[in-house]
C-alpha cells in the first residue's frame, strides 16, 4: 500500500472512530488489536494486513472504494473479488476477519502444497 492509500485509510478510520464516539483504546478492544495499532493506522503508518482488516471490519468500512478497485483491477481479478465479496456476505461480521486471514494463509501457500 502506498502513502496516499495509507493516508486515505487513516482518514477513514479516524473519521468513523470519532463519528462513533470511540477512543483509540475502545476501537482497539472492539477490533481485537493492540491500542498502538489504531495510532499507527491513524498516523498513516504501515500495519499488518490482518490488523488493518480487523479495524476496518470493526468499523464496517470497505477497505477500498469499489469504483477505485474496478478501475485498477484486470477483469479476471475483478471477477474473483466479486465472488469473494458474495462469500463474505454470508459470514457473520464478527467472524469475517478470521475467515479473511484463513483465505490469505491459503493463498500464500505454494500452489503445489494446497489441499484440493
Amino acid at each position: 500500500m502506498d502513502k496516499a492509500q495509507r493516508e486515505q485509510r487513516a482518514e477513514q478510520v479516524r473519521t468513523e472512530r470519532e463519528r462513533r464516539g470511540l477512543s483509540q483504546k475502545a476501537l482497539a478492544e472492539l477490533a481485537g488489536v493492540a491500542p498502538n495499532t489504531i495510532g499507527a493506522i491513524e498516523a498513516a503508518k504501515s500495519v499488518q494486513v490482518g490488523n488493518m482488516g480487523k479495524v476496518m471490519n470493526a468499523l464496517e468500512i470497505e477497505p477500498i472504494s469499489e469504483s477505485l478497485a474496478r478501475q485498477e483491477m484486470p477483469q479476471d481479478v475483478h471477477l474473483v473479488t466479486e465472488v469473494v465479496s458474495m462469500w463474505m456476505q454470508g459470514i457473520p461480521k464478527d467472524q469475517r476477519a478470521a475467515e479473511v486471514l484463513e483465505l490469505f494463509r491459503f493463498l500464500a501457500q505454494p500452489k503445489n502444497s494446497r489441499n484440493r
